[in-house]
């Protein structure tokens, strides 16, 4: 396994640590709250997808702008766990 290989399990590892009750997304639009929802809700479904995971390695593995990318998505899904979690509990 290589550098890139490692890293890329590592954050899938951190992000995995963090668990959002859907429940407690709330904001006061409406159509906002829905949408970090929506997003939230597939950023599970593909932490729990070992085949998705995979083929997010071999992406990640290939392009440097999609592994920015996905940096800040889990940037993203750990602030908004953070944020979720300390305004709701």
């Amino acid at each position: 396994m290589n550098k890139t290989e490692i890293n890329y399990w590592l954050k899938i590892q951190e992000v995995r640590k963090y668990t959002i009750s859907i429940d407690k997304i709330k904001k006061p639009n409406k159509e906002h709250e829905e949408q970090t929802r929506k997003i939230i809700i597939a950023a599970q479904i593909i932490l729990d997808n070992k085949d998705i995971l995979e083929g997010g390695l071999e992406i990640y593995k290939r392009n440097k702008i999609l592994r920015i990318a996905f940096d800040y998505f889990i940037k993203y899904y750990i602030s908004t766990f953070k944020k979720y979690m300390n305004d709701n509990t």
